[in-house]
């Protein structure tokens, strides 16, 4: 893979992982919404459904982060090397001295689990406002 395909194929990915947390938090926030309206008027049949979907879609999207970040931090490392092969093509990448596969798999892992706490976190938000209704 050329220099050109490896920064071309990273910055694609950047945007794609942009993208996809940026849809996940939109689902996250049409479920909080939708618990703090309608949870309590829900019938258990309802319940069962709207949470199994909820989950289907967020562990989905939580598993193909992960999955895809995985492949991008081997990218990550080859970049890695390349730039260690003193490749001037590849300076501009990541900044300089920084250790780029490890704050690159750090940052991946926080955000994985910052996705993970959200869906937990909204599932509580939901079964509280069901069990503790508003009042009008």
């Amino acid at each position: 893979m050329t220099e050109y395909e490896m920064a071309n194929l990273f910055g694609e990915w950047v945007t794609y992982s942009e993208a996809y947390f940026e849809t996940f938090i939109g689902l996250l926030f049409a479920f909080l919404i939708a618990s703090y309206l309608v949870s309590s008027k829900l019938t258990r049949p309802m319940v069962v459904i709207v949470i199994f979907s909820f989950t289907a879609v967020e562990i989905n999207y939580i598993y193909s982060f992960w999955g895809s970040s995985a492949d991008m931090a081997s990218l990550a490392a080859k970049i890695g090397e390349a730039k260690a092969a003193d490749n001037p093509h590849l300076d501009w990448m990541f900044g300089s001295g920084q250790s780029l596969v490890g704050s690159f798999e750090l940052q991946l892992k926080v955000q994985s689990v910052i996705m993970m706490a959200s869906y937990i976190a909204a599932l509580a938000f939901f079964f509280y406002t069901r069990h503790h209704p508003r009042e009008m």
